[in-house]
């Protein structure tokens, strides 16, 4: 999916996770952008996204994923971040419904938030701003 150039910049092991994901960019002088899309991988420090939009390398993001339970009951941890975005995809794909999709890596610093306090599956729409 990225540039086979690309050399391996993981400081973590990542783990396979599909969980829906909500992240805002903002690169100096230009207004705030946002998206919604599902991880693919995760691990302490960075996450692999797929989403219908994907902002440029070197953006400043901000994410909220959903993690799921370990027992498959319900919603989990929310995990909320902000970081650089290390890599976006160029190839670009299609999900079932024949929207585009595309990649992008990004090295994250997460906080770790109580389940109850936001729900992305409940339509959760206010994304913390870009400073």
């Amino acid at each position: 999916m990225f540039d086979q150039a690309t050399p391996h910049l993981r400081q973590a092991r990542r783990y396979e996770l599909s969980a829906p994901v909500l992240f805002s960019w903002a690169r100096s002088g230009r207004p705030v952008h946002s998206g919604a899309g599902v991880t693919r991988d995760i691990s302490p420090c960075g996450v692999l996204i797929v989403a219908g939009v994907s902002p440029p390398k070197g953006a400043s993001i901000q994410l909220t994923i959903q993690l799921p339970r370990w027992d498959g009951r319900g919603d989990g941890m929310i995990l909320v971040g902000e970081g650089i975005v290390v890599r976006a995809g160029n190839r670009k794909t299609t999900d079932e419904n024949g929207r585009r999709q595309c990649c992008f890596a990004a090295s994250v610093q997460f906080y770790p938030q109580p389940p109850d306090e936001r729900r992305i599956s409940e339509g959760e729409t206010d994304l913390p701003t870009v400073q």
